[in-house]
C-alpha cells in the first residue's frame, strides 16, 4: 500500500504578521484584522466541477480567516485566458494570484515574485514534491510556483471498438505489445483504412504530438538539451555510443505509425481525419492524450464510452508482474501536464499571498491518488502512481513555439517526405534558437 503526504513540509502559517520589501511595489504593513482585511485576487482559467470556491471557502473558515482575507475569485475562458491575464498585468490591474502550464516559468518568469525563503524554500519542494515539480518550479535556488494535480500522458481507448472484435481491453505494457494489439486494431478493406487501431504518427492531425514525442525520447533515455539549456541536443547520439541516436529514434517509431510501407502502420489522416474529431466518429481504438479529453468528448457525444489506460514503456515483458521484476523492467518514464499557481511581482501583499497560498497548498483539492504532485511512499512496481515517475525537458521561454517545431518536425517526415535525420536536426537548430532566446530574470 501506499500513502502520498497531504501537505507541504513547511511550518504552520502565521497570519498576524507585518509585511515590507517583497515586490516590486510597497506591500501592506497593516496586519489583516475584521476592520481592515487583506483583499486577494485569484484568477483561473475556467473548468468544469471547480472545487477551488469551496475549498477556499473551507480553508478560510478552518484557519480562522473568514474576517480578516477576503478572495475575488474569477474564472476566466480557458481559450482567452493567458492573453486576458497578461494584458491585466501590462496594465497595472492583474491578480495576486494566478495560474500558469508546467512548462512556462521561463515565459512568464518576470511577471513573477519569487516565495520570500521564510515561507517555503527549494529544499522543502524537493522533500515534499514528486522530482519533476522540483525541476519545474524552482529557479536559482527560489520558488517560483506551487503545483496543481497531474494528468498524465494516458492511452484513451473506445471499449466498443475491442468488443466488435472480441479483443480484451487490458492493455500490454510493452511498446512491442501495444503496437501488436493497435495493429489487430487496424481495419484495412480493399486497400483503404477505415479504422485506425492508433491514431498517431503526425504532428498536426494528434492533438498532443509535442508531448507524445518528447514522451517516447525521454523513454529512449534521449539527452533533450545541454546541461546549461543552451543547445538542444535531442538529434545527437549518445556520448558513450556514437552510433546510437536515440532521438532519432524514438521519433521514427513515432511517425512509423502514419507510413503505410512501415510494420507498425496504424493511422492514415488522410482517410480517417484529424484524431480527435475521428475519434469521436468511431473511427479510432486507441490514442494517447491527457484524461481531461474523456470530458470533451463526452459533452461532444454523450453515447461514446471510454476507457484511460497508461502509457506503454519501453519493457520486454506485455504484462508484467511482481513475479517478472527484472533488470530489464527499468523504472517507468511518464509525461505529465499540470498547472502553477504563482504570485504576480505586482501584486500589493506578496508575502501574504505566498504566506496565503503555501497555507491553502491545495491540500482540500480532489487530486486522486493518480494525480497527486506529492511525493508517494511505495512500491514502483505494484503502484504505479505516473506523478512519481513524470520527467520534463527545458523547453525554454517560448513553449508553444516549441511545440509547433515539435509538430513541423513530424510532418516534415510523415507529409513532406524528410527523412528522419533532416528533420530533426532542422528541429534542432529552430529549438536553439529558441532556447537562446530565452529572457532570464
Amino acid at each position: 500500500m501506499f500513502a502520498v503526504a497531504s501537505r507541504l513540509a513547511i511550518p504552520p502559517l502565521v497570519f498576524a504578521l507585518t509585511f515590507a520589501g517583497c515586490g516590486k511595489k510597497p506591500v501592506s504593513t497593516d496586519q489583516p484584522t475584521a476592520d481592515q482585511p487583506i483583499t486577494l485576487s485569484i484568477w483561473r482559467p475556467a473548468s468544469p466541477n471547480d472545487a477551488w470556491p469551496e475549498a477556499l471557502s473551507n480553508y478560510l473558515s478552518e484557519s480562522g480567516l473568514t474576517d480578516t482575507v477576503k478572495i475575488e475569485y474569477k474564472t476566466l475562458p480557458a481559450a482567452t485566458y493567458e492573453s486576458t491575464v497578461i494584458e491585466a498585468i501590462a496594465n497595472k490591474r492583474g491578480p495576486d494570484i494566478f495560474t500558469i502550464p508546467n512548462d512556462s516559468l521561463h515565459e512568464h518568469g518576470k511577471k513573477l515574485v519569487a516565495a520570500p525563503a521564510t515561507v517555503v524554500t527549494a529544499d522543502q519542494i524537493k522533500k515534499s514534491y514528486v522530482p519533476v515539480v522540483y525541476n519545474q518550479v524552482v529557479y536559482k535556488n527560489n520558488v517560483y510556483g506551487l503545483p496543481e494535480a497531474m494528468q498524465p500522458l494516458s492511452v484513451i481507448i473506445n471499449p466498443a471498438l475491442f468488443a466488435a472484435q472480441d479483443i480484451d481491453t487490458e492493455l500490454p505494457l510493452s511498446w512491442k505489445g501495444f503496437v501488436r494489439l493497435a495493429k489487430k486494431l487496424t481495419i484495412i478493406k480493399d486497400g483503404k483504412m477505415v479504422q485506425s487501431g492508433l491514431a498517431m504518427g503526425t504532428g498536426s492531425d494528434v492533438l498532443d504530438s509535442p508531448d507524445i514525442i518528447s514522451l517516447m525520447m525521454l523513454q529512449n533515455r534521449t539527452t533533450m538539451t545541454t546541461a546549461d539549456h543552451g543547445q538542444a541536443t535531442f538529434h545527437l547520439p549518445k556520448s558513450n555510443d556514437l552510433k546510437l541516436f536515440p532521438g532519432n529514434q524514438a521519433l521514427q517509431y513515432y511517425t512509423d505509425f502514419a507510413n503505410a510501407k512501415s510494420s507498425h502502420y496504424t493511422y492514415d489522416p488522410a482517410v480517417i481525419g484529424p484524431a480527435i474529431k475521428a475519434f469521436v466518429q468511431g473511427k479510432v481504438a486507441m490514442l494517447i492524450g491527457y484524461p481531461d479529453l474523456v470530458s470533451y468528448f463526452s459533452q461532444t457525444k454523450s453515447s461514446l464510452e471510454t476507457q484511460v489506460k497508461s502509457v506503454p514503456q519501453l519493457w520486454s515483458i506485455d504484462f508484467p508482474t511482481a513475479k517478472d521484476r527484472t533488470p530489464s523492467l527499468s523504472e517507468p518514464v511518464e509525461y505529465v501536464r499540470y498547472n502553477i499557481d504563482v504570485v504576480s511581482e505586482q501584486s500589493a501583499n506578496t508575502k501574504f499571498a505566498w504566506q496565503f497560498l503555501a497555507g491553502f497548498d491545495h491540500s482540500a483539492l480532489p487530486t486522486g491518488d493518480d494525480g497527486s504532485p506529492f511525493i508517494a511512499n511505495s512500491d514502483w512496481f505494484e503502484n504505479r502512481l505516473a506523478p512519481q515517475f513524470a520527467r520534463a525537458w527545458f523547453v525554454g521561454g517560448q513553449p508553444d513555439k516549441t511545440s509547433q517545431t515539435f509538430r513541423d518536425m513530424a510532418d516534415a517526415i510523415s507529409k513532406k517526405g524528410q527523412s528522419v535525420s533532416q528533420a530533426i536536426n532542422a528541429a534542432a537548430g529552430a529549438e536553439t534558437t529558441l532556447l537562446q532566446g530565452t529572457p532570464t530574470r
